[in-house]
């Protein structure tokens, strides 16, 4: 069963463009993983602070594979310092 996830995201004041370098550079090694069908990093329009991961994976399988990969737990841990505050949504598209 395929897996959509939405991480909205906000960065430490004053590291907005280091997270941002930090969620490019995941997405960009993400999206060649076995099962990702899609990782795109966005950034809100009216909030240079806050951004959002949209990410489709073929199953669940593929997820927990990609949450130990060595470039999600290297993003974890150097992101302590200009991650301020994540929250992740498992959704399902009501319309393709």
């Amino acid at each position: 069963m395929e897996i959509r996830i939405i991480a909205d995201i906000v960065a430490t004041a004053g590291f907005e463009e280091e997270l941002k370098t930090q969620l490019l550079d995941l997405a960009d090694k993400s999206q060649s993983e076995a099962g990702c069908k899609t990782y795109t990093v966005h950034s809100d329009t009216t909030s240079p602070s806050r951004f959002f991961i949209y990410e489709i994976w073929e199953n669940n399988d593929c997820l927990e594979k990609h949450e130990n990969s060595p470039h999600f737990k290297h993003f974890i841990k150097s992101s302590e310092d200009t991650l301020s505050e994540i929250q992740v949504h498992l959704i399902n598209a009501l319309v393709e």
